[in-house]
């Protein structure tokens, strides 16, 4: 698995550098950065933070709040670059619903991790394909899943969300840090490169014959899952070996995405443990 290494060495901060106006290029940067990524990683609060730092992310910067410089006390933080901001400032970058408290006042830039397809399908694991995802929330949830379930990799299609979306980051605790995250630029040639190196493909389908237990999980397999609202397109759908559903009572059709994600997840799981 190719990813950048941090290697930490004793912190060195300014304490003159503080931010304390909008027309700085740093908070314009910062700014610009929240809402659109631009090959960087925007990771706010001090529990998404804690999460990078255990990670092997590279964080090139943090800026902490000027009421919360004894926070950096907490952590190791290698060669990065701090530097002080008004709270007002700080707080006004924050993506979240709600104001932050004054010790929570801390953003990081990092740089985003590179994956290998080719080492993803040595590993042997299972992998999750996402067609179309939409949602930061589901895929977010999705994530921090695939890590608790020791899955291998989730590939993502081409219009699939952001996987460093902030709601994304949020909705997966941090866990995106060190869950490896794909794009396929082309889904069809992945797809068929994971035959090639032995994956079954097992498509997740409304209504299909066969359920979670009748599928051998403990062979290396792709799970194929579909947009919230249109599933999985024809052309996706083609490249599955098995199709597969989750059994439900009467008193509903189906489960949402993140759901069964987490159902399927947790049966693999289960019955690779018992191998």
């Amino acid at each position: 698995m190719k990813k950048s290494l941090q290697i930490k060495k004793p912190t060195k901060i300014s304490m003159d550098l503080e931010i304390t106006s909008r027309e700085n290029p740093e908070y314009k940067e910062l700014k610009s950065i929240s809402k659109s990524s631009n090959g960087l990683i925007f990771i706010e609060g001090k529990k998404l933070f804690k999460e990078a730092n255990k990670s092997n992310l590279t964080i090139e910067k943090i800026f902490i709040g000027s009421s919360n410089k004894a926070l950096l006390k907490n952590y190791n933080c290698g060669n990065s670059k701090i530097t002080f901001m008004n709270n007002e400032l700080i707080s006004s970058l924050f993506t979240t619903k709600h104001k932050p408290d004054n010790d929570d006042l801390i953003i990081a830039l990092a740089r985003k991790p590179e994956y290998s397809f080719t080492d993803v399908m040595q590993l042997k694991k299972n992998v999750l394909f996402l067609e179309d995802i939409q949602d930061p929330g589901n895929l977010g949830t999705i994530i921090r899943s695939s890590l608790a379930f020791d899955a291998g990799a989730v590939v993502l299609s081409e219009n699939s969300v952001d996987c460093f979306n902030t709601k994304v980051i949020r909705g997966s605790a941090g866990a995106v840090f060190r869950m490896p995250v794909l794009f396929a630029e082309d889904s069809q040639e992945f797809l068929l490169s994971t035959k090639k190196h032995g994956y079954k493909v097992i498509a997740a389908v409304t209504g299909a014959v066969l359920g979670i237990n009748d599928i051998d999980y403990k062979i290396p397999m792709v799970f194929l899952f579909g947009n919230e609202g249109r599933g999985l397109s024809d052309e996706i759908l083609s490249f599955s070996d098995k199709n597969i559903s989750i059994p439900v009572s009467n008193n509903l059709e189906s489960l949402n995405l993140a759901s069964s994600v987490n159902v399927i997840l947790w049966e693999l799981f289960r019955q690779r443990s018992n191998k």
